[in-house]
């Protein structure tokens, strides 16, 4: 009847007006609890446990590797040949498998080793049914977290810019341009 689909309609409205205030407060409550120091769940980092009320704890093992992965590429390895050292060493990585480039250039790339990281950087939005893209923050919106650190800020500036100088040096295949390039492929 007309009144039963009203009533569906009125009855969905409402549940979907719930479902945002809830979300709304979780994310408050979230926020709140980052500003006070506080990390909301174990991210997973290699070289840290986690311990719900302490949160971040430097794993002695891990953080082992980490320096020796920081002063091996400092030494004028590459990264590829970072990871090659950690398996020539038969050195587990978090997953237990050999070590690879993407897993060692994050290692080389994270922050939160140096004893501070920022939180609430990302947020994830539906495109599509399935499909959800990350999307940055505005920095204003971004809340700087602390954890015990592992290497020295000097090292991470020493990585971080001979990233930078090895990314420059890179020489990458320059292509004419054509006419109807990226509309017709062979």
């Amino acid at each position: 009847t007309p009144e039963g689909i009203l009533f569906y309609q009125i009855k969905g409205a409402f549940s979907a007006y719930e479902k945002e205030k809830i979300r709304e407060r979780m994310m408050r409550g979230k926020r709140g609890k980052l500003r006070q120091g506080k990390p909301i769940q174990d991210s997973g980092v290699y070289g840290y446990d986690w311990d719900a009320g302490k949160g971040y704890v430097i794993n002695p093992t891990e953080a082992a590797v980490i320096r020796m992965i920081y002063d091996i590429y400092l030494t004028g390895k590459s990264i590829y040949t970072t990871a090659d050292e950690l398996n020539r060493q038969n050195i587990p990585s978090a997953s237990g498998k050999i070590w690879r480039y993407n897993v060692v250039h994050t290692i080389l790339t994270r922050e939160m080793y140096t004893g501070e990281y920022w939180s609430n950087k990302i947020y994830h939005k539906h495109v599509g049914n399935v499909k959800e893209e990350r999307i940055q923050r505005d920095e204003k919106d971004w809340i700087r977290m602390e954890a015990p650190a592992i290497i020295d800020k000097d090292t991470f500036a020493k990585v971080r810019q001979k990233l930078t100088a090895n990314r420059n040096a890179v020489v990458r295949w320059n292509y004419s341009q054509s006419l109807l390039q990226g509309i017709l492929y062979c």
